[in-house]
C-alpha cells in the first residue's frame, strides 16, 4: 500500500483524472477504483461505509453489510496486504450515474480535507506497527 508523500499528486487530483477519464459504458467496482488510486482510497471507501450510521435510526441489516466490509478493509490493512474487497462484494459493478455521484462528492470533500490538514509524522504513521494497531482497532469497531 502506498501513502502519500510530499509532493505526490494529492488524492482529489487523482479522483478528479478517474471522473473525467472514466468511459460511461464501462463497468466500474470498488476494488477497480482501490486500486486506481493505488490503495490510497481505503480510509475514502472506510468513511463512507460509515457514514450511514451517523444518523441515529438506521436501515435493518445495513450495520452487517457495512460492518463486514470495514472490517475485511481493516483487517487487509492490519495484514499489510492490498485494500481489496472480496470478489463477491468488490467485483460488482456500480451504476455509472452512482459512480459519478460518489467520485464529485469525494473530490469535494477531499479538496476540503487537503486545505485543513496536511500530513506530518508520515514516516512513524505508516510503520508495521502503527498500521497493525489502526488496521486491528478498526477491524475490532467494525465488528462491535
Amino acid at each position: 500500500m502506498t501513502t502519500p508523500v510530499p509532493g505526490e499528486i494529492r488524492l482529489s487530483d487523482r479522483l478528479e483524472s478517474l471522473l473525467a477519464l472514466k468511459d460511461a459504458t464501462a463497468p466500474v467496482s470498488l476494488n477497480l477504483l482501490l486500486r486506481r488510486t493505488e490503495g490510497r482510497g481505503i480510509f475514502l471507501v472506510i468513511l463512507f461505509a460509515c457514514l450511514p450510521f451517523v444518523v441515529p435510526v438506521s436501515l435493518p441489516g445495513l450495520s452487517t453489510f457495512m460492518g463486514l466490509m470495514v472490517g475485511v478493509l481493516s483487517l487487509r490493512l492490519a495484514l499489510g496486504k492490498p485494500p481489496t474487497l472480496p470478489r463477491w462484494l468488490g467485483e460488482r459493478p456500480l451504476k455509472p450515474a452512482t459512480v459519478r455521484r460518489i467520485l464529485r462528492a469525494s473530490v469535494r470533500f477531499l479538496c476540503l480535507i487537503e486545505k485543513l490538514v496536511r500530513p506530518r509524522r508520515t514516516r512513524w504513521l505508516t510503520s508495521r506497527s502503527a498500521l497493525l494497531l489502526n488496521g486491528s482497532l478498526m477491524a475490532f469497531m467494525a465488528f462491535v
